[in-house]
């Protein structure tokens, strides 16, 4: 069931029955069920949702796998993020946020996120992981043409807890710089990066190469 308010507001309520497909070949483990509901909202106030220039978009999400709704194990995942645009001139400035906490027999794929330098410069694709999550993105983009841009990045980990909780990251900065083109066949986008080779040890660190062509869907 969803409702949405004109085009900048969406909330959805949903019942899910999911059953896990990928096991190794030589085990005896039986498919788990994850089965609940999920409550999710979303506020987009954006002004372009491929390349933005001035707004806000908020997202939230509360989701509950129970033995009560038909599921193998239990769990709760919150999760919040919110992302805002200001431009003056040449000028733009972004300001983006994320966390998420899970509680119980959360799966590893529902704490994992798996956009890379995308989301959080100096990391490859699947490395930021952890049961919590708390960390900020923040970008200037100087407007060199009107099609190609360059940026400067700079992303924070504020915490990170692994499925062990014993485990966990505080207070790593990871810099970036990028280099946008808006080509007749979406943009083309190139961000050279810094980051741990780790997450939670971080004791050594690598450059991070990302490239994308065209639209994302």
């Amino acid at each position: 069931m969803g409702l949405l308010l004109k085009n900048y507001w969406n909330t959805e309520l949903e019942y899910f029955w999911k059953m896990e497909s990928f096991l190794p070949e030589n085990t005896s483990q039986e498919k788990e069920i994850f089965a609940g509901i999920s409550l999710s909202a979303q506020l987009d106030l954006l002004d372009d949702v491929l390349f933005p220039m001035n707004g806000i978009v908020v997202q939230g999400k509360y989701e509950n796998s129970s033995t009560e709704w038909g599921s193998s194990v239990n769990y709760h995942l919150y999760q919040g993020s919110a992302d805002m645009f200001v431009t003056r001139k040449r000028n733009t400035f972004q300001i983006a946020g994320y966390y998420h906490q899970g509680l119980n027999d959360l799966p590893e794929n529902l704490t994992t996120i798996s956009n890379g330098s995308q989301t959080f410069v100096g990391l490859n694709e699947f490395q930021l992981q952890g049961n919590t999550l708390l960390f900020s993105r923040f970008e200037y983009r100087y407007k060199h043409k009107k099609d190609i841009f360059a940026h400067v990045i700079l992303s924070w980990l504020i915490t990170a807890k692994s499925d062990d909780s014993n485990i966990s990251a505080e207070n790593i900065l990871c810099p970036g710089f990028g280099i946008t083109f808006l080509s007749p066949l979406g943009p083309l986008e190139f961000i050279w990066s810094r980051g741990p080779e780790n997450l939670y040890t971080n004791q050594s660190w690598k450059n991070v190469f990302h490239f994308s062509a065209g639209y994302r869907f």
